[in-house]
């Protein structure tokens, strides 16, 4: 009898560790992320009284994860849309000082020798003073936009002043599919022909969202005026609806800034295929 009571037992632990596995598992590859923040400020012949540029890093990575080959795999894509492809595939301190030092030495290498005979042609005015053109700055931040069972989707949010009339700014989302390791493409997730069907959608929504009634009103107020609008790769999938994201100069002047089109799911359903992948958000 004592025998037959530890088994028992025993069977339940078994079943409960292995109800705890699958619970862990909900989400491929179980991952954990981490955030690296990197900033540096380079003055122009290393004189803190002359111009400098600014550069301000924050990349997120997977740190830990039950699937080490998939993690590795996902990092070097990460690596390679934040800081390019030359950076795959070296540790993750060597990347941020290499990528560092790069953008300093290009920042003095086109401007210092500009900054010294723009110096040398005004040093006898004396109200003469540098522009801010001289003044680079870049931001590159990364975020887990979305994750959920077998769908992780990845943010780069980008901001850069050269010394232009004004600084450029982006968004731009990549949607991986975890049991392929592929960035999905809308091919993927839609029907064929799905073009024109799903053109109409964005439309509608963005009528919705800016409270108008017709195209002819969103033209007015800007939009396709400096682009078409049609379906853009650049979308993000979450629980809220697919979100297209058009960046500046897109479809709008820059004075509208980025304009991002959420279409809810329901609206829809009716053009998507039936790759698995959408359970991860229709779910």
């Amino acid at each position: 009898m004592k025998t037959k009571t530890i088994s028992f037992i025993s069977l339940l632990i078994i079943c409960l560790l292995i109800t705890i596995s699958c619970q862990q598992e909900k989400n491929t590859g179980n991952f954990t992320f981490k955030t690296i923040a990197k900033q540096e400020k380079a003055h122009l012949f290393n004189n803190p009284d002359k111009p400098s540029c600014s550069l301000s890093l924050d990349f997120t990575y997977i740190n830990k994860s039950t699937n080490d080959l998939l993690k590795d795999s996902l990092n070097n894509y990460f690596i390679s849309l934040f800081f390019g492809d030359t950076y795959q595939n070296k540790p993750l301190d060597t990347i941020f000082s290499e990528y560092i030092n790069e953008y300093v030495q290009t920042y003095k290498n086109d401007l210092e020798s500009l900054y010294k005979e723009d110096e040398e042609m005004h040093q006898a005015d004396s109200s003469y003073t540098i522009g801010g053109w001289y003044f680079y700055e870049k931001t590159l931040n990364s975020t887990i936009a979305f994750y959920n069972q077998d769908l992780l989707a990845y943010q780069i949010d980008y901001t850069e002043y050269t010394g232009g009339a004004h600084g450029i700014y982006a968004t731009n989302v990549y949607n991986f599919d975890l049991n392929t390791r592929m960035i999905l493409k809308l091919p993927d997730i839609f029907v064929p022909n799905y073009q024109e069907s799903l053109t109409e959608e964005l439309w509608n929504q963005l009528m919705l969202d800016n409270q108008v009634s017709t195209k002819e009103e969103l033209r007015d107020l800007g939009f396709e005026s400096t682009g078409e609008l049609t379906p853009t790769s650049n979308f993000k999938l979450d629980k809220e609806g697919i979100t297209f994201i058009y960046n500046v100069y897109e479809i709008v002047p820059y004075a509208m800034g980025m304009v991002s089109i959420t279409i809810p799911y329901s609206k829809i359903s009716h053009l998507f295929n039936s790759n698995p992948i959408l359970q991860s958000v229709l779910n």
